[in-house]
């Protein structure tokens, strides 16, 4: 329990990762639906591969059931490095056509499948990333309009929560609050001009 917490702590230091998971913890769904598509994908590969391949030297070894077709194409063609090379080499001596559909099957479950899912989790982790930072940015203004707020009400000499133009001429002459000011991108010496009207 003290290695979660202390690792929960190391996590708090290392903000790029938190929105890595913040990331995946919103994309959840997304990530479930693709992986389900995936899975529709090999089971009805599993199923043409099956029935095209019966009887065959190809279909005995790699394609004999249903269950077993869908590890063949899982494990060779979807979540190998070799993304299914070897297959697709055996398949097209065993028939061109053969060879083709392997071909077929791994542009649509490999580099399809999951490519739409690195973009997906591209995306999110992107979203979030700039949701942070915008939240980040909107707490800084605040907190600084406040401190200006707090700044300014210093300056309110007869206590009426009213700046009269005095008052407020008195306040910008002030180095803190031009400083203030030029933090929340205001234009000090262009308020100071219009300060009259």
């Amino acid at each position: 329990l003290l290695r979660i917490l202390r690792l929960a702590r190391v996590l708090q230091h290392l903000p790029e990762l938190m929105v890595i998971i913040h990331g995946l913890s919103r994309a959840l769904r997304a990530i479930a639906v693709v992986l389900l598509l995936l899975g529709i994908v090999v089971y009805v590969g599993a199923i043409v591969f099956t029935a095209a391949l019966d009887g065959s030297e190809l279909g005995k070894e790699w394609f004999p059931n249903v269950p077993t077709s869908m590890g063949t194409l899982l494990l060779e063609c979807t979540l190998s490095g070799s993304r299914g090379t070897a297959l697709m080499r055996a398949a097209w001596k065993e028939h061109p056509l053969s060879g083709m559909m392997v071909l077929l099957f791994v542009l649509t479950a490999n580099v399809t499948m999951l490519g739409v899912l690195t973009g997906l989790l591209v995306q999110t982790v992107k979203t979030v990333a700039e949701v942070e930072k915008e939240e980040k940015s909107v707490k800084t203004l605040v907190d600084s309009l406040d401190y200006l707020w707090r700044h300014v009400l210093t300056h309110d000499y007869d206590c009426n929560s009213v700046i009269d133009l005095d008052e407020f001429k008195d306040l910008l002459s002030l180095k803190q609050t031009a400083t203030l000011m030029r933090s929340l991108d205001v234009d000090v010496e262009g308020l100071a001009g219009v300060a009259g009207f």
